[in-house]
């Protein structure tokens, strides 16, 4: 037989007949080699591969991907790479995110929850829309919402609808106590109805108000018949004669009038003032009549 080239052997085909050729071998590392060289026989373990990749799809035919002594297995997409799973279905177990991360849900539709979302003993589940966002629950209530505490917490309707003066949040339809002012705005009624509240009678604000005025009510019922409410001009309401005459029953015969002057008073411009005398006028009290204008004491 003559001699053949180094890294060469004879190979028959099926015809019997045998021609040098040159081998080659697969290493783990590198690529192909002929024998020539050091040939590297592989061991067929992936341990000895530092770097393998696969040319195809991964079957695992039904078995799983499974660590020993209680290892993680770690999928790290390179750069900006992502790690997508389909179908993804986890099983007791966690989804933790590495360092000061978040986890991001970036689904291209909706995020489905089909059993309920349970923290750890004592921790809070919080969701934070950022910027301007807001959460949504597409018109769907939220239920099983205990009773707020805090001043920013979300009412029941139990607890909007039971809320007494106990705890005074509004003014209860049935009848209430109010512990501050009540303004109603823009010239808005203040209605009493009658029996069958079929109509009402009103107290309306002026159209314009030049400056505030609250009137303090006398605090008993008038003693002669016929006295009405009047004003001192500081918003003191007191009981006394409307300007005409009064008397026993309807007689209207009799004009009545004190018989000292404690206050200081001043006649009105141009106008004329009439008394039932004798008038003491106290000291420190003083009477103006002004030019033009008369006081004829009777």
């Amino acid at each position: 037989m003559p001699n053949i080239p180094n890294g060469q052997a004879w190979i028959g085909n099926a015809s019997g007949v045998a021609t040098p050729t040159t081998l080659a071998t697969v290493a783990t590392t590198g690529a192909y080699s002929d024998l020539s060289g050091t040939p590297t026989i592989p061991s067929g373990d992936l341990v000895d591969d530092t770097t393998p990749q696969l040319g195809g799809d991964l079957d695992v035919n039904g078995n799983d991907i499974v660590s020993v002594s209680n290892g993680d297995i770690n999928i790290i997409p390179n750069g900006t790479g992502t790690l997508r799973l389909d179908g993804i279905t986890i099983v007791d177990q966690e989804i933790d995110t590495i360092g000061q991360t978040d986890l991001v849900l970036n689904a291209d539709q909706n995020i489905r929850v089909r059993k309920t979302i349970v923290s750890d003993n004592n921790t809070d589940i919080t969701l934070n829309a950022q910027g301007t966002g807001n959460i949504n629950v597409s018109s769907n209530r939220i239920e099983s919402v205990a009773d707020p505490t805090g001043a920013q917490d979300a009412a029941t309707k139990n607890y909007v609808d039971t809320t007494t003066t106990a705890n005074p949040l509004y003014v209860a339809a049935a009848g209430d106590a109010m512990t501050g002012d009540l303004t109603l705005n823009a010239q808005s009624d203040l209605r009493f109805a009658d029996s069958d509240s079929s109509n009402w009678v009103a107290f309306q604000a002026p159209e314009t108000i030049s400056a505030n005025v609250t009137w303090t009510l006398p605090d008993a019922d008038a003693t002669v018949n016929g006295h009405a409410l009047k004003s001192d001009g500081s918003g003191n309401l007191s009981w006394g004669t409307a300007g005409g005459a009064s008397g026993g029953g309807t007689d209207q015969v009799f004009y009545e009038n004190d018989q000292s002057v404690t206050e200081d008073y001043t006649i009105g411009t141009n106008k004329n003032a009439m008394s039932a005398g004798p008038i003491t006028i106290d000291s420190g009290a003083t009477v103006t009549i002004p030019d033009g204008s008369t006081w004829v004491i009777v």
